[in-house]
């Protein structure tokens, strides 16, 4: 979950342990599971399942693009976040549990999974990173039809109908022939031919429905504002970037950090959940219309990707988009300034050099005591609140009183 960047994976927050206990804590989805939304609505429109499919299935890719197996998606496993007005679900998955990182071209060989959801290559113990596609497959079929592809009344014949790989077709007989070809391709029993995360984003299923439209529609005034920030945005130092990073993570539940998402989701055109320079330098091309040149425009996004990708892996994540966008004015309140202030005192009410070095290790310590007194105003050697705030209060050139 480290790892994870992605809206539509549950955001892990901290972890700790006791003598008794392990501890995750992570972000709150108070809608419950979608496995009761199922069993209190029995089936769902294919447009209401094509908008929860298409959250899923961008996160499945994510993971994948990571290297990451889930191998436990099943609607137990995806939380509502929340319920728009038409009545729409926003879905996270959560439990890696029982997740794993794969080698490419390596196949795993533990049976991990949940009855009806597992895919027949896991029950044979020789399986990859398509064996989350099956599961995706017979979730959208449990979605269409209120029902399970494969049934039984108990493991043993729900996993024999499994390795048959053989579903009732006669459920789907009133769905559109897009629905049923891509639960077909998911449902494939041979994992080499079996469609990819990526293709079944870019499914017809999901063409004909418009979700990607319906997902991340905004107005053309919220987008072009905040694509403007992303070229305006700059940290005036390492402390002001780590100390923000964690405000931002703790607050990806603001109501406008779902604006900044659909806005993000617009410009990731390949659906990785990362940002490309080449996919910017397209979106620049397009807004300004030939007002610049090529290389004017390359110049501009190199610019912002100094400015904005902190890990320098040559992309920007969600969270990193969202830093660099989000209202600083909102985000800056007493409040939050006081609780990220306690992210760094570990023992006094200031923040000294020593609790600077346990979080920046990997710094040199003359570096950080350089980075002190550009904060420290009265030169006592520690930052106090106040010292803070007025760094962070320079993100939105904010007077301090």
């Amino acid at each position: 979950l480290k790892q994870i960047d992605h809206p539509h994976i549950v955001k892990n927050f901290e972890f700790y342990t006791t003598k008794l206990a392990y501890f995750i804590i992570t972000e709150i989805c108070n809608g419950g599971e979608l496995f009761e939304k199922i069993l209190s609505e029995g089936s769902f429109s294919e447009n209401h399942a094509a908008y929860i499919m298409y959250q899923v299935l961008s996160a499945v890719y994510n993971c994948h693009t990571k290297n990451i197996l889930h191998r436990d998606l099943k609607p137990e496993n995806i939380l509502i976040d929340r319920i728009d007005n038409e009545g729409y679900l926003t879905v996270k998955i959560i439990d890696f549990g029982t997740a794993k990182i794969f080698e490419k071209d390596k196949a795993e060989q533990k049976v991990i999974g949940s009855a009806y959801y597992i895919a027949p290559e896991v029950l044979e113990k020789n399986y990859n990173e398509k064996c989350d596609l099956w599961s995706c497959g017979v979730i959208l079929y449990i979605l269409l039809t209120g029902k399970p592809p494969f049934g039984g009344s108990d493991d043993d014949e729900i996993i024999a109908r499994i390795m048959k790989g053989v579903y009732n077709e006669n459920e789907l007989s009133k769905k559109s022939p897009e629905s049923r070809d891509l639960i077909k391709k998911m449902l494939d029993k041979n994992p080499k031919t079996r469609i990819s995360a990526l293709d079944s984003l870019k499914h017809p299923f999901f063409e004909i429905h418009e979700t990607r439209k319906r997902l991340y529609s905004t107005t053309s005034e919220k987008f072009l504002s905040i694509v403007k920030k992303l070229s305006t945005f700059k940290y005036e130092s390492k402390f002001q970037e780590t100390a923000l990073a964690f405000l931002v993570h703790n607050s990806l539940h603001l109501e406008e950090v779902r604006d900044l998402y659909k806005v993000f989701c617009l410009i990731d055109n390949d659906l990785d959940g990362k940002i490309t320079r080449k996919e910017l330098i397209d979106l620049y091309s397009i807004l300004l219309k030939g007002k610049k040149n090529l290389t004017e425009v390359q110049a501009e996004v190199e610019e912002i990707f100094n400015n904005i990708d902190n890990d320098g892996n040559g992309t920007i994540e969600y969270e990193e988009f969202v830093r660099a966008v989000i209202s600083k004015e909102k985000l800056l309140t007493d409040d939050t300034l006081k609780f990220a202030f306690s992210f760094f005192v570990i023992v006094n009410s200031d923040i000294s050099l020593s609790e600077i070095q346990t979080i920046f290790t990997d710094i040199d310590p003359e570096v950080l005591k350089k980075m002190i007194s550009e904060i420290d105003d009265d030169s006592n050697g520690d930052i106090s609140y106040e010292e803070f705030k007025k760094m962070m209060l320079m993100l939105v050139n904010i007077t301090v009183e």
